[in-house]
């Protein structure tokens, strides 16, 4: 069980109490009058709260729009040997680029990761399979890290695998196996 110290407030709950008290001077200069105002409606008052709620909403959209569309740009350091996000996190691999490596959102900002670096597909014979001595299915491709599967993954992969196969022209599963 927690307890809330009992000697202050909390700097949140005081920092919350000054804007309401702010928010409320800026009201009376605004519009010369207090909530306690009587010339308005039940209904007014609804309507000015939606109205408000409403606002609330765009500035949400707002926000979640900007959130979707940024990005945290790397950039490869070629002389220094590691990559610089657009937000200033300098970030070493020690093979590949950040995509081939994994690194999809920035560990400092959160934002997605974008580079301009060229992805490149390795070829067929740049992918290596093999079980490890505990039994997992080992997928190693060139500059990615390693993939461990357990038994119902690996069981999973080898079926997909033969239903890819089987939908094949024959002389072309015949190539690839």
């Amino acid at each position: 069980m927690t307890t809330e110290p009992t000697n202050d407030k909390p700097q949140c709950e005081e920092a919350v109490i000054q804007k309401i008290r702010q928010r409320r001077d800026a009201g009376r200069r605004k519009y010369g009058v207090s909530m306690e105002r009587t010339d308005l409606s039940r209904l007014d008052w609804l309507n000015h709260a939606q109205q408000e709620g409403m606002d609330f909403v765009i500035y949400l959209e707002k926000l979640i729009q900007q959130e979707q569309s940024s990005v945290c740009e790397w950039t490869e350091n070629e002389s220094h040997g590691y990559w610089e996000g657009s937000c200033g996190l300098a970030w070493e691999l020690t093979t590949g680029t950040p995509e081939t490596n994994g690194v999809w959102c920035c560990p400092r900002c959160g934002r997605r990761v974008t580079t301009n670096a060229q992805s490149e597909t390795p070829a067929n014979d740049d992918i290596e399979i093999g079980i490890s001595t505990t039994g997992r299915m080992v997928v190693r491709m060139t500059g990615t890290p390693e993939i461990r599967l357990d038994r119902d993954w690996a069981e999973r992969l080898h079926a997909r695998i033969g239903e890819v196969l089987r939908q094949m022209p024959t002389d072309q599963a015949q190539a690839r196996t």
